[in-house]
């Protein structure tokens, strides 16, 4: 059984900010409707506001997505997550630094907000579900924005 989920109400969440990932395998453009498969949780990367960051609608496996203790899902950072090991000694890089990366975690703020944080030997940087997105989400690094500090990247270690 396939969930129908309408393309004007995906890209509403994306002008508030949501941002999660959708494996383009598991959804179909259908006039005005985008298929996720059964067992997939989507969500939206990429910012109407930024060049470069086009918005994609990604997927990840529903028994994949970490639900935090508020009972909040957050689909596009479970992907992540469930790679932190493949991230941490890799490295964090905002603006012109670029540092070591120790830990990555996140933790519930309230009822329904969670605080992303990535961890460096230097420095760290995060974001909350309100302040920042996930621009891009690729094979190897994934790319944010947190609101009124910047853009910043984590690279894969090698």
């Amino acid at each position: 059984m396939k969930t129908t989920l309408l393309l004007p109400l995906l890209l509403l969440f994306c002008t508030f900010g949501y941002s999660q990932t959708i494996d383009s395998s598991s959804f179909r453009h259908q006039e005005n409707n985008v298929q996720i498969d059964t067992g997939y949780v989507p969500y939206i990367v990429g910012s109407a506001t930024m060049p470069g960051y086009d918005i994609k609608i990604m997927t990840c496996k529903d028994d994949a997505s970490v639900t935090l203790k508020n009972g909040r899902k957050i689909a596009g950072l479970s992907c992540i997550l469930s790679e932190g090991g493949d991230y941490v000694g890799g490295h964090l890089i905002f603006k012109d630094d670029t540092t070591i990366i120790k830990k990555i975690t996140i933790v519930p703020i309230g009822k329904s907000g969670a605080r992303f944080t990535v961890t460096g030997k230097d420095f760290e940087m995060s974001f909350t579900l309100e302040n920042g997105v996930i621009l891009a989400y690729e094979e190897n690094c994934a790319t944010f924005n947190t609101e009124n500090i910047g853009i910043w990247t984590i690279v894969k270690k090698v």
